[in-house]
């Protein structure tokens, strides 16, 4: 079974702090924290959690640029599909890696992820389905930054 498109934009910051020390200044604005078993193979990323395994399936899109306050953002509008699967590839190598999700409110449209390995942060994006021109998410956006520097 193939679960349908997830589209959520990530927006990239092209100079951020991935200092894990910088963390706490965001403790207000923590959502969630997952611990997910994240597969690699050469038959493709897998997650595995409670809910199963899962193959990603994934539709890489051209990668946008764009600035508002100084700062530059690429924009990623990638989608990804995740199809269940009963059986963990032969050659394999798990990660176990954990995600934190950020955001001003608790039902806001933006997130900020975090996503870190061996307590170091790999990735940080924000996610939306808005339009990043809107300035709602602009001064959302804006926010979180500020908690970085």
């Amino acid at each position: 079974m193939v679960y349908g498109n997830i589209f959520i934009m990530r927006v990239y910051l092209e100079q951020i702090n991935k200092n894990i020390a910088t963390l706490d200044s965001l403790e207000p604005y923590k959502r969630r924290k997952d611990v997910l078993t994240v597969l690699y193979s050469d038959e493709g990323i897998f997650t595995a959690s409670e809910n199963g395994l899962k193959k990603h399936i994934i539709n890489d899109q051209i990668i946008e640029e764009c600035s508002f306050n100084g700062n530059i953002y690429f924009i990623d509008k990638s989608t990804t599909q995740y199809k269940s699967v009963n059986k963990i590839p032969f050659n394999h190598k798990p990660y176990k890696k954990t995600i934190v999700s950020y955001s001003i409110e608790p039902k806001s449209k933006l997130k900020f992820i975090i996503e870190i390995f061996d307590n170091k942060i790999v990735d940080m994006y924000f996610e939306t389905n808005e339009d990043i021109n809107n300035p709602l998410i602009i001064k959302d956006i804006t926010t979180l930054v500020s908690c970085l520097n």
